[in-house]
C-alpha cells in the first residue's frame, strides 16, 4: 500500500531536545527537518500572545520568587508581559516566533478553553499583510468556540479540531467547523480506524514523553500507522523520525 507522506510535527518546538515552546527548540525543529511546529498561545494582562503550555495558565517551568517562598502558581493572564519576562526571560512573544521561523514551515498555534482569539487573530492578520499566506498556519484547539471565533475571523486558515477519547465527536465537530483536520490521542487509535477516517479526514495524533522509551515506542506505534493514511505526528523527538 503507498501512502503519502506522514508530516513530522514538532510538539512545542523539540521538546525532547530543547526547552519546550522557547526559539532554541522551534531552531532546533527546523533543523531535523520538520514539516511543522506545534506551539501553545496564552495571552498576558497586557494583551501580549505568549507561548506557554499548562491549561490553567501557569508558567511551565518552577519559578522562584523572593516574595513567594511557597512557590505559587503564577497565572499569565494576572501578569504584564514585563512582569512575565523577569522570572522567564526565555518565553517568546507569538511575533518573535513567527519571525524567527520565517515561512520556513508551517506554525500551528493552539490556544486553549478561556483565551482570548482576537490578540492571536490581529499577529496573524498582521504578517498576511506582509506577505505570509494563510498556509503559513494552523490553528489547533480542543474547544469548539475557540475554533468557531477562528473560523469566523481568519476561515481562509485551516483548523484541527483536537478530541481526546471520542473519534465520533471530533468527525462531528470537524464537520461543524469545515475542515478536515482532526487531531487524536494516540492511545486510543489503532490500525482500522486510521485507515478509515484517513480516506475522509486529514488525522494527526500526538505522542507521550512519559514512556519509558518514548522515541523508540512511538515510532514503533505512530510509525506502523503512517502506511494507512496518518496525516500527522505530534512529537517530541523530531530527529528519531527524520532517522
Amino acid at each position: 500500500m503507498q501512502a503519502a507522506k506522514t508530516l513530522i510535527i514538532g510538539h512545542r518546538g523539540a521538546k525532547g531536545l530543547a526547552p519546550e515552546n522557547t526559539l532554541e527548540g522551534f531552531e532546533l525543529a527546523i533543523q531535523h527537518g520538520v514539516d511543522m511546529i506545534e506551539t501553545d498561545v496564552q495571552i498576558t494582562k497586557d494583551g501580549v500572545a505568549v507561548l506557554l503550555h499548562k491549561f490553567d495558565g501557569k508558567l511551565s517551568r518552577k519559578i522562584e520568587r523572593m516574595d513567594s517562598p511557597e512557590n505559587q502558581a503564577l497565572v499569565i493572564h494576572q501578569l504584564t508581559f514585563a512582569e512575565i519576562r523577569e522570572l522567564q526571560p526565555d518565553i517568546p512573544t507569538l511575533e518573535e516566533a513567527i519571525a524567527l521561523i520565517n515561512r520556513r514551515v508551517r506554525l500551528m498555534i493552539e490556544v486553549k478553553a478561556e483565551t482570548p482569539t482576537a490578540p492571536v487573530v490581529d499577529i496573524v492578520k498582521k504578517y498576511l499583510a506582509k506577505g505570509w499566506k494563510p498556509t503559513d498556519f494552523m490553528f489547533n484547539s480542543a474547544y469548539y468556540e475557540v475554533l468557531k471565533e477562528f473560523l469566523e475571523a481568519l476561515p481562509d486558515i485551516d483548523r484541527v479540531i483536537q478530541g481526546n477519547w471520542s473519534g465520533v465527536r471530533v468527525q462531528h465537530l470537524a464537520r461543524k467547523l469545515k475542515t478536515p483536520y482532526i487531531l487524536l490521542d494516540q492511545r486510543y487509535l489503532w490500525w482500522g480506524f486510521v485507515y478509515l477516517v484517513s480516506k475522509r479526514y486529514k488525522l494527526m495524533t500526538y505522542t507521550y514523553p512519559w514512556f519509558k522509551n518514548e522515541p523508540f515506542y512511538n515510532h514503533f506505534k505512530a510509525g506502523r500507522w503512517m502506511k494507512y493514511g496518518l496525516y500527522g505526528i505530534i512529537t517530541d523527538y523530531p530527529d528519531h523520525f527524520r532517522k
